[in-house]
């Protein structure tokens, strides 16, 4: 008997065939796209914040005290706030911080950074000053590590100056006993997303085994990441991710605490100040090993017992649950103490390391402390002045802090 195409004999090898085919070529063009990805973003630069934005800001009267007029907010090619990056020798500053570094609402000549390069460039005998900022509500130590590991290798940085402890506090807050401080290891590689808004898709010093070492793995993730922070975020200014031009959230969130029951303990400090104390630990040596100098600010606040009900009423960030429907708010007394034993774990981490430290949080706890913020830590524009005074002060009195 003649064999027909029918034969199932015949049949059966041929769409086994196809299938491995099939296989074959699609690995092959996952591998080729991996490859693709990988020369593409090769070299893509870390860059925290999107590259030449500008966004103007019109506080809505009595919203922020302290806090006048119309501000811009604008980024340099690097994605830095600040002037260009200079190539020219110098002394190079760059602020690493959360929203209290950021001041969002500030005008780009009167956030702390700019500030101090002002008050340290125009003095006789100091080499020309660079200030840039990478300041970014919401980020905490991990997300300060990965600038410190992979921004300031692309830059010569002489002083890394690191105002921590707000954004590391707050998770314990909200959280209470949900708090996981595992959550806080700066290896975890969601912060790489959570710290650039640009960065390769592949990097041999990423702690990553398969998949997390596949471009085309991170690509999904950021992407995922973008879809996120887009979805979540209240106003988009054009790439800058920001709050609302008026800042009338906060009259929401403030609004959102009233009525709700006040609660005098703090959770338990211990998981989440030995959290802080590692990261810390890591920050300096990230730092170092980027071959820069560090300085730590402590955390200065509003938070003090003596606190008048007119600037209580300002207060929104120390609540138990999420924004929309807070659970509780903490005690005014409680949250000094808490932010306290932030600072001092600071203090304690300077004395012990070779970085250095200024303690802006006492420094800035004097008579006129309420005025210097528009609510718990978020400076205005006298309470900004006064910090870069603080820094400007240092710099001017530190051994080899000159350039």
């Amino acid at each position: 008997m003649i064999p027909t195409n029918d034969d199932p004999d015949l049949r059966a090898p041929s769409a086994r065939a196809r299938l491995v085919v099939i296989a074959f070529g699609t690995l092959l063009s996952l591998v080729a796209a991996e490859f693709a990805l990988r020369i593409a973003t090769s070299n893509t630069p870390y860059r925290v914040l999107p590259a030449n934005v500008r966004a103007e800001f019109t506080p809505a009267p009595g919203l922020m005290p302290g806090v006048t007029g119309t501000s811009v907010y604008s980024t340099n090619s690097d994605g830095i706030r600040g002037r260009s990056y200079p190539a020219d020798e110098g002394l190079h500053i760059l602020a690493v911080g959360g929203s209290t570094t950021e001041c969002l609402y500030l005008d780009d000549s009167e956030a702390w950074p700019a500030l101090l390069e002002s008050l340290l460039g125009g003095e006789a005998g100091r080499p020309p000053v660079w200030v840039g900022s990478v300041g970014v509500s919401g980020h905490g130590l991990a997300e300060h590590i990965q600038i410190a590991r992979y921004l300031l290798p692309q830059l010569r940085i002489d002083w890394t100056v690191v105002l921590a402890g707000i954004n590391d506090l707050v998770p314990l807050l909200r959280l209470a006993e949900d708090y996981r401080p595992e959550k806080e290891d700066p290896d975890l590689v969601r912060f790489l997303d959570k710290a650039f808004r640009s960065r390769p898709l592949a990097d041999a010093r990423w702690p990553a085994a398969f998949p997390t070492n596949l471009a085309g793995w991170h690509l999904a993730r950021r992407s995922i990441a973008i879809l996120k922070r887009n979805w979540r975020a209240e106003l988009t200014e054009g790439d800058l991710l920001v709050e609302d031009r008026a800042g009338l959230t906060y009259a929401r969130r403030r609004e959102a605490l009233r009525g709700v029951p006040v609660l005098d303990e703090i959770p338990d400090l211990g998981p989440a100040l030995k959290r802080f104390e590692q990261n810390l630990r890591v920050m300096v040596d990230a730092v170092h090993e980027a071959d820069s100098r560090l300085l730590l600010l402590t955390q200065p606040s509003a938070w003090n017992a003596g606190l008048s009900p007119e600037h209580e009423a300002l207060h929104w960030i120390a609540f138990l649950g999420s924004k929309q429907a807070p659970r509780a708010r903490y005690a005014t007394p409680a949250l000094e103490q808490a932010m306290r034993r932030f600072n001092e774990t600071t203090l304690r981490v300077c004395r012990e390391t070779e970085a250095e430290c200024l303690d802006v949080a006492t420094a800035m706890a004097d008579a006129d402390r309420e005025l210097y913020y528009y609510d718990e830590v978020h400076l205005n524009e006298r309470g900004s002045r006064r910090l870069a005074e603080l820094i400007a002060r240092w710099f001017r009195r530190a051994p080899g802090a000159k350039g």
